[in-house]
């Protein structure tokens, strides 16, 4: 099942392990996505989606951080549903060269 790209729009809680932060995907007047992280300081980090599957329901995009680069691959958990697609989740490989597991609700 495609899903709109726009349904990615929002503010999600991504947590992983202990650290929560604030993933914001938006639509600039130009189109497209943007998206960005805020931590708990509401410090502003700069991303850039790379690409996004056929059927927009995986994204691969990073985010800058003064110390490094993190690159996520995200997939909608929703997308095979006719629910409002608020969930998603996937893996982000750190600066440190390890991959994390994350999940983030739309709030």
């Amino acid at each position: 099942m495609a899903v709109d790209f726009r349904e990615w729009k929002g503010t999600y809680r991504m947590q992983q392990n202990a650290v929560v932060v604030w993933l914001d995907i938006t639509e600039p007047t130009l189109g497209g996505l943007a998206i960005s992280v805020r931590n708990m300081y509401n410090d502003r980090f700069n991303g850039q989606i790379i690409k996004m599957d056929e059927n927009n329901r995986q994204m691969l995009f990073y985010i800058d951080y003064p110390y490094g680069r993190d690159i996520f691959n995200a997939y909608i958990l929703d997308a095979m549903t006719n629910q409002p697609r608020i969930h998603i989740a996937g893996t982000f490989m750190s600066t440190d060269g390890k991959t994390y597991g994350w999940f983030a609700t739309k709030v």
